[in-house]
């Protein structure tokens, strides 16, 4: 075997022997015994009273058994200059990884996060199967159809925004996305608006990681906006009649009981819209 690693037999001490030449470890001669009388058949007394078939035998044990030790062993061993020469091709490219790193963290540090960014421990998900589990996750515990209905949309277009792996969605991507979302009428989203849609993504993005599927949830780094608090009206007794009996002027009055409802019980709109005629208690 070329490449400083040699397999030969030593007929006088009854064995093979592998050498792997200092030139290659850098320091002196490593040398792997194979005796012959390890490879006899169970029940031989010893090499040299064994019967010709049976020596045979052992010594192409013997040897087969050195070959795969010295292949094992070849790519294991090199010479600073052989390991130098491996790494040319690789010179550029960290110079500019330590570039961009500039002190901040190591060629490996940097590796090992990239690992752990890139190919999350429980695999990919692409994001439209990201938010189909959820979904469905969040329907076996019970969630309300409303609150289910409420985020659908916004999980769908974000998946059909980001068609590849959750874990590939950057925060300047999501960011982007996030403020490119308008109103059913085409305005842009008030900074209320805007801070319900993060606060939706930060829901998906920390169950992704719990799930394992991804290492990083990107809606934590967008900054909230400042919300503007909304001004509460209160309606005078004469306004609260024009309202019902508005109500009460449309055909078949199908507004009339939730605004009484609301008028009088107190109760919140999310609430009332989940009432129908059959909750009578």
């Amino acid at each position: 075997m070329k490449t400083g690693i040699y397999v030969y037999p030593e007929s006088k001490h009854e064995r093979y022997c592998v050498r792997i030449s200092s030139r290659l470890t850098g320091a002196k001669d490593v040398k792997k015994r194979f005796p012959y009388r390890a490879y006899l058949q169970v029940g031989a007394t010893g090499y040299a009273e064994a019967p010709i078939e049976a020596r045979a035998d052992a010594r192409t044990a013997a040897r087969a058994a050195a070959l795969a030790w010295a292949a094992a062993h070849k790519q294991v061993v090199a010479t600073p200059e052989q390991v130098i020469f491996r790494l040319k091709g690789h010179t550029d490219d960290a110079k500019q990884a330590l570039d961009c790193l500039a002190g901040r963290a190591t060629l490996t540090e940097a590796a090992i996060f990239f690992i752990k960014l890139k190919f999350p421990h429980a695999g990919t998900k692409t994001t439209p199967e990201a938010v189909a589990a959820w979904l469905k996750a969040k329907r076996e515990q019970g969630r309300s159809k409303a609150y289910l209905d409420k985020v659908a949309d916004t999980y769908k277009a974000l998946a059909e925004g980001f068609p590849g792996n959750v874990n590939d969605i950057t925060c300047q991507q999501l960011g982007k996305w996030l403020a490119g979302r308008k109103k059913s009428d085409g305005t842009s989203l008030s900074n209320n608006s805007f801070n319900h849609y993060r606060s939706d993504m930060m829901a998906l993005f920390n169950w992704c990681q719990r799930q394992g599927w991804s290492a990083h949830n990107p809606a934590a780094e967008i900054e909230e906006r400042t919300e503007t608090k909304p001004v509460i009206g209160i309606l005078t007794p004469s306004q609260a009649l024009t309202v019902l009996r508005a109500a009460a002027d449309q055909p078949g009055c199908p507004y009339l009981a939730f605004f009484a409802l609301a008028l009088f019980a107190g109760i919140r709109t999310a609430e009332l819209e989940r009432l129908t005629w059959d909750d009578d208690a």
